[in-house]
């Protein structure tokens, strides 16, 4: 938006004072009359289009601003249309598998949610505003609206969190431990160390330059059927055993990767009422991996053919 504001910035100087003052007995031009504009009528509107602005009574639309969100923030447009399509795709699968939540618990995360905000507008104005005062100046929405959204928002992830977890249970899953170096002969001294007895997470957390270190190298049960790289070469491994994978054996920008396979799980042929209750112990002790919603996605978007279209937007 830095280029937005820049030309906003020149006008309202340009208006403001920019301009020389006309001298005494020079001819001025006199403000024109205001075109006769007749305003859209809101219910002529595609549906889930949003007035955001209005000059002289013609609405400033939604869409009008979209592609212009794609030209000045990609990245930030790019996410919220992934995240409306999970929203989708969390809609559809809910419906499928029969899912309910306990409507007293997405209050509860909602107004948690909102209790937490408030405290941070507070914080930042010095006490001048809470909610009732920050949300229409800087949303542009009432706050009731607002706590709707907060609300939705809660109730999808909660949803989104639990549909993971199901799906990828129907499936048979491996776990890994995993320590990535850039020196051969470190990644062969690791192994033997591991293969006399040594801690992997323990060297992992020494050692490792992958994102997983700090949990010892831990990988969350992902689907051996996703044709992941990684999971391919470790497929003859039996639980406890280590291997050492080479350059472009499990990933192109890979160097050297020490893995142990943790545990091999078979799939759960349950309804998910049957098996809400394991899932609801699960997350308790646990969050969940981007790997996980990745993993989720790939399915996603096999089942429901899911193609993402837009400015430097490609699917998957």
């Amino acid at each position: 938006m830095r280029g937005v504001r820049t030309i906003l910035g020149a006008l309202l100087v340009g208006s403001a004072g920019g301009c020389a003052a006309p001298n005494p007995g020079e001819e001025t031009v006199g403000p024109r009359p205001a075109p006769e504009i007749r305003p859209l009528p809101l219910e002529d509107l595609p549906l889930g289009t949003r007035v955001v602005a209005q000059v002289a009574g013609q609405p400033i639309l939604s869409s009008e601003v979209f592609p212009l969100l794609f030209l000045s923030a990609g990245d930030a447009t790019r996410e919220a249309v992934r995240q409306v399509a999970v929203d989708r795709l969390v809609e559809l699968e809910s419906r499928r598998v029969g899912l309910r939540l306990d409507e007293a618990r997405v209050i509860a995360e909602r107004d948690k949610t909102l209790e937490e905000f408030e405290t941070k507008v507070r914080d930042a104005t010095g006490g001048q505003e809470g909610l009732d005062e920050y949300v229409p100046r800087v949303f542009g929405m009432e706050v009731m609206e607002y706590r709707r959204h907060v609300e939705t928002a809660g109730r999808n992830s909660l949803r989104l969190e639990r549909l993971i977890l199901f799906e990828l249970s129907q499936s048979r899953r491996v776990q890994v431990r995993l320590i990535r170096v850039t020196n051969e002969k470190l990644a062969t001294e690791i192994h033997d160390k591991v293969q006399r007895g040594a801690d992997f997470a323990s060297l992992a957390k020494e050692h490792s330059e992958d994102a997983s270190a700090p949990q010892g190298g831990l990988y969350p049960p992902l689907p051996e059927s996703l044709g992941i790289p990684l999971l391919e070469k470790v497929k003859d491994l039996a639980p406890g055993e280590v291997g050492v994978l080479g350059p472009g054996e499990a990933d192109p920008r890979a160097e050297f990767r020490v893995v142990q396979v943790v545990t091999r799980l078979a799939p759960r042929a349950q309804s998910y009422a049957q098996a809400a209750a394991d899932l609801e112990e699960e997350l308790s002790g646990r969050a969940l991996s981007p790997l996980e919603l990745d993993a989720w996605m790939r399915m996603m978007e096999e089942r429901y053919e899911v193609t993402l279209l837009g400015i430097g937007v490609t699917n998957g």
